[in-house]
């Protein structure tokens, strides 16, 4: 049979949702919200991941063709019906973008769909008490695709540890498995790596075990988000720079070791109840002279993603590799976030993000919200770091770090002076 005449549907982990159940304030602009009040941009969630992308009313009206089992042909049909042309002259181009949707997961054979809507727990590895060495599973932390976390505790120490263990469905391809058993097998290849250089601020690598079900166990941080962090806590000016400094440190010790990390973002910073702050998750680095068979992944969180490595392409989104200038870019967004407690670029829909990180500059007021007065130093830093021309940039984290570490010892020694 033809693709063309195959049955798809619309993946049951998807579902179109009313955007008042969003919490989008740090990535809304003007723009964006009269897109939503007039309704011609639309919020599909992937219940699954817990992810939320946008489209426009063109893409939601294709993906509702297929909210039933139906053929592209048929779809086809009906949209060239609607729009008084021959099915031929649309077909190729609704053929590109039903072939991406069936790349990325959004439409399903019929026949796999209800394989798609088995529910997670019934393939999940471990239930809460169950053994796995000398650890007593205790909590479910995350599922995301194939890899599960839990919280864990020593049967004997009552240390508690995160164990994440991958777990590829029983219905994916051997493509599919292979690919993330290699991605897996590299991220705790480098988390070995990084026990050598001895930062305390960094997540620690108590084992990893390449058994049938491959899994690492980590020491458990406890701590918040850097962001939740930011929301819920009163912080004052000056542990403001202090968090900041323990940022730029700790990408530095990477750098300096010839590292990327490759997915800097809010969330892969966690701050402790002492104010210390520890960078989590290497699945997505990698070495700067990369071993011959070393992974490299092109990812990041969109609102993140310095000029030169993003594209509007909306399915490519992308286009190279991290790099110690892109992540000095990256780390420019999260110390601007710690002072102003805002994104300085914004945008709801991804072209408008795309917009706002390569062609607008950043407010820099000299006041935080709570009207703490920022130096012009630290500005001139942030608009470094933040330059849209990556040479112009600092090099690297080490020279990043430098310079705020300066800064903060030239407003201290400036202030003991005006007192």
């Amino acid at each position: 049979m033809h693709i063309l005449d195959q049955e798809f549907v619309l993946s049951p982990h998807y579902r179109f949702v009313d955007v008042n159940e969003l919490s989008l304030d740090d990535f809304m602009d003007d723009a964006a919200a009269e897109e939503l009040k007039a309704q011609t941009i639309f919020v599909l969630h992937h219940t699954y991941k817990n992810k939320d992308y946008i489209v426009n009313a063109t893409i939601k009206a294709f993906l509702e063709a297929f909210s039933t089992v139906t053929s592209l042909r048929l779809v086809v049909r009906k949209f060239a019906k609607q729009v008084n042309c021959a099915p031929k002259e649309i077909g190729p181009t609704m053929f590109t973008f039903f072939s991406k949707m069936l790349r990325y997961g959004i439409l399903v054979e019929a026949a796999s769909a209800q394989e798609a809507n088995t529910d997670v727990e019934d393939e999940v590895v471990f239930e809460l008490g169950e053994s796995l060495e000398e650890y007593i599973i205790v909590d479910e932390i995350d599922i995301h695709g194939a890899v599960e976390v839990y919280l864990a505790e020593h049967m004997s120490t009552k240390e508690q540890v995160v164990i994440k263990i991958l777990n590829c469905s029983v219905h994916a391809s051997e493509r599919y498995i292979q690919r993330k058993q290699r991605n897996f097998r590299h991220e705790f290849k480098l988390m070995a790596q990084i026990q050598h250089y001895n930062n305390p601020n960094i997540c620690q690598l108590i084992k990893f075990v390449d058994a049938e079900h491959m899994y690492g166990i980590m020491e458990y941080i406890e701590g918040e988000e850097l962001k939740k962090y930011v929301v819920n806590n009163r912080i004052d000016f000056s542990l403001r720079l202090n968090l900041i400094q323990q940022v730029f440190d700790l990408l530095a010790c990477l750098h300096q070791n010839q590292m990327l990390h490759g997915d800097i973002h809010a969330s892969n910073f966690l701050i402790t109840p002492k104010n210390i702050v520890k960078l989590i998750d290497f699945g997505m680095s990698n070495n700067a002279q990369p071993d011959e068979d070393e992974v490299i992944r092109k990812g990041g969180v969109f609102q993140y993603i310095p000029p030169e490595r993003l594209t509007h392409d909306a399915f490519k989104i992308i286009n190279k590799t991290a790099t110690y200038a892109s992540e000095v870019f990256q780390l420019g967004i999260i110390a601007y976030y710690l002072l102003y407690r805002t994104m300085p670029f914004k945008g709801l829909t991804w072209h408008s993000l795309a917009q706002a990180i390569q062609g607008q500059e950043p407010a820099y007021a000299t006041t935080t919200s709570e009207q703490n007065f920022i130096a012009p130093v630290y500005i001139g830093i942030l608009q470094k770091a933040l330059h849209k021309q990556p040479e112009k940039r600092y090099k690297s984290a080490i020279q990043l770090a430098e310079a705020w570490k300066k800064a903060i010892q030239a407003t201290v020694s400036a202030n003991q002076v005006s007192v």
